[in-house]
């Protein structure tokens, strides 16, 4: 393949998907909807929807939220280029994508279309899935999963069309540790849709 053919590839347009407002919730079970904006010394900052932003101890925050934060932080640094290659472009062995004309896995920011027609985004170190990745379609982010050296590992998001959460998992190398769902109206459920616990009232964690 010609190295030109590679550097006809997809320029990120879109926002930032780790700096778009989610849920976040507290370990006494305060959430409130807010950007993930950076994470130091221990302490993420986050940009409400409304108000200033602020600081939250990364303890204070419920596992899947400091998961979250986590991978966030390490996904500014996995993206370093504004440049983004179709994984049809690359070469797969043994579910290592391969650079064509190198021969050697490739790293940095990749794309394919997603089974349900929506544009999947992320990294690739080493030839294998890095970090967060995210399917959008029509502009709306639909899921979100992180991986470890191609597995997953962490946290796993679905979103309905206006971008509440539906779904959380954990997992680790592949297999998942725990699922919650949750209904339109934010308040937690069972698989089959039964109420377990009420939405609160946001306020900051």
């Amino acid at each position: 393949m010609n190295p030109a053919r590679l550097l006809v590839i997809f320029v990120f347009l879109s926002s930032v998907c780790y700096a778009e407002p989610r849920t976040w919730t507290a370990v006494n079970s305060k959430s409130l909807k807010a950007k993930f904006a950076s994470l130091n010394d221990g302490k993420v900052t986050l940009k409400p929807t409304t108000g200033k932003e602020f600081k939250v101890d990364l303890s204070k925050l419920s596992e899947a939220d400091q998961d979250f934060a986590i991978n966030a932080k390490r996904q500014i640094e996995l993206e370093k280029t504004d440049w983004s290659v179709d994984t049809e472009l690359l070469k797969k062995r043994n579910g290592i994508y391969y650079n064509p004309d190198t021969g050697k896995p490739y790293s940095g920011k990749a794309f394919y279309e997603g089974f349900s027609g929506g544009k999947v985004k992320g990294v690739l170190k080493d030839g294998l899935k890095e970090g967060q990745w995210f399917e959008y379609k029509d502009g709306r982010r639909g899921w979100l999963k992180t991986y470890k050296n191609g597995k997953r590992n962490g946290l796993s998001e679905v979103y309905a069309d206006d971008g509440s959460k539906v779904m959380e998992a954990m997992s680790k190398d592949d297999k998942n540790i725990y699922t919650k769902w949750w209904d339109k109206d934010e308040n937690l459920t069972d698989i089959d849709g039964n109420i377990l616990k009420k939405a609160k009232v946001e306020t900051n964690p």
